[in-house]
């Protein structure tokens, strides 16, 4: 009716889209929103220090080494996932450095025999038994020096001698191309950037250690093959 106050209730905003920020409804308390659950870890399916198989195993520890494999707290589950990431990154290496070492043999012996020239194969072992040796000791020197050891340096021997014979291969390629008097500068220039491209790679070194450790090692090989044929 004309004149009649309306009861009081909610102010609403000029838009219209809801209750003033002021008014006792916008005040009161909302529920909160539903979240959702986090999801349990996921089980390891071996062991990422020994390798058992955890499949059916329902204990926390691993029944083989104790290691603890089903973690119950959110920093034992990151140091899980730290172990079992480098774990699959030893694998990946491992698995690398055979392929060099069997892809390296197999190239230099097909090239050798596609060449009819097998008897070049006893100097190819004479550059690995003389050469390898050189390199080897160049780069324990470097790292005990100034890299520094964090890895055992065994493992770091395997993956250097991976280095070694895959090189070896594609020096083999280069000499048995026919390239003619550019041989004399590109089988020089595309092996050694062959070697060094391993040597960062496998060793997982930096520009500059590459290149101290790359020249200075294949300087001494060289010298150390040539130096052979003086003394044998």
């Amino acid at each position: 009716m004309p004149g009649r106050e309306q009861p009081a209730g909610p102010r609403q905003d000029q838009d219209g889209a809801g209750p003033h920020p002021g008014s006792p409804v916008a005040a009161s308390p909302r529920s909160p929103a539903p979240t959702s659950r986090a999801a349990a870890p996921s089980k390891p399916a071996e062991c990422p220090e020994c390798g058992h198989d955890l499949t059916g195993t329902t204990s926390r520890t691993c029944p083989a080494c104790g290691t603890l494999v089903r973690p119950n707290s959110a920093q034992n589950r990151i140091e899980l996932e730290n172990r079992i990431a480098n774990r699959r990154q030893a694998r990946l290496r491992r698995t690398r450095t055979a392929l060099l070492y069997a892809l390296g043999a197999a190239v230099t012996v097909l090239v050798r025999l596609l060449t009819k020239r097998p008897d070049l194969l006893a100097l190819d072992a004479r550059l690995l038994v003389i050469g390898a040796p050189a390199i080897l000791l160049v780069y324990s020197i470097c790292r005990v020096t100034f890299l520094g050891i964090d890895q055992p340096l065994w493992g770091q021997w395997l993956r250097l001698g991976s280095v070694v014979v895959a090189s070896q291969a594609v020096l083999t390629m280069l000499v048995a191309a026919p390239l003619g008097c550019l041989s004399y500068f590109l089988v020089p220039g595309i092996s050694m950037c062959a070697f060094l491209f391993l040597l960062r790679r496998e060793l997982e070194l930096d520009m500059q250690e590459t290149a101290i450790v790359g020249f200075t090692s294949a300087t001494v090989a060289v010298l150390s093959v040539a130096g052979s044929y003086y003394v044998f």
